[in-house]
């Protein structure tokens, strides 16, 4: 089975403007994020503070904090990230924690692709075995030299993504776009390990 990782994990890489929670996220929102959080961990496809999932809002996202165990996630683990600079590496954000490694990810696909309202990043081992031997069709698959967490990351994948909602990143996870969360959902669990 795939156990490579890319690199060991040392936080996020990016600069945190932290502020207390300002906007108020809509009871509905929390709750589907939640939802999709647990079943991602009761399906094996994320564990020990890995993964991460996020959904459109307002003029930015709502998305998981960091190092959170998805499995057992509550709605003050979820942070409101209201900017992305990439100039300067920083993201501005509300909530209790910090947000997701992988926000630059999320910043980019949905900056570039305005038809989708939900990500999922999963670590599915299974999935990545199955590409590894070639058993992986009609899927993105990017290039798996670039650390997680950074823009040349989120910049490879949002390319993959033009040409499949289904992305693998080699040795590191997949990643899944939808309209929405249960549309995302349906990418990730439609493939790989839950095949």
């Amino acid at each position: 089975m795939a156990k490579k990782r890319m690199e060991t994990y040392v936080g996020r890489k990016f600069k945190t403007l932290l502020f207390p929670p300002q906007t108020p996220l809509p009871s509905n929102l929390s709750i589907k994020l939640i939802e999709a959080c647990r079943l991602l961990a009761k399906k094996g496809l994320v564990k020990n503070g890995e993964g991460n999932v996020s959904m459109r809002y307002k003029e930015g996202c709502v998305i998981t904090g960091g190092g959170c165990e998805l499995g057992r996630i509550t709605p003050k683990e979820l942070v409101f990230v209201r900017n992305f600079d990439e100039t300067n590496f920083e993201v501005e954000a509300e909530g209790k924690v910090e947000p997701s490694s992988e926000t630059p990810m999320h910043w980019l696909i949905y900056t570039t692709f305005p038809k989708i309202n939900a990500i999922v990043h999963a670590h599915d081992m299974v999935a990545l075995e199955q590409h590894e031997k070639g058993r992986m069709k009609n899927i993105g698959r990017g290039t798996g030299v670039h650390p997680y967490g950074t823009l040349e990351l989120a910049q490879d994948v949002a390319k993959c993504i033009e040409h499949s909602p289904y992305v693998i990143i080699p040795k590191h996870g997949v990643v899944g776009v939808g309209k929405n969360i249960d549309a995302a959902m349906h990418v990730i669990l439609s493939r790989g390990k839950v095949q």
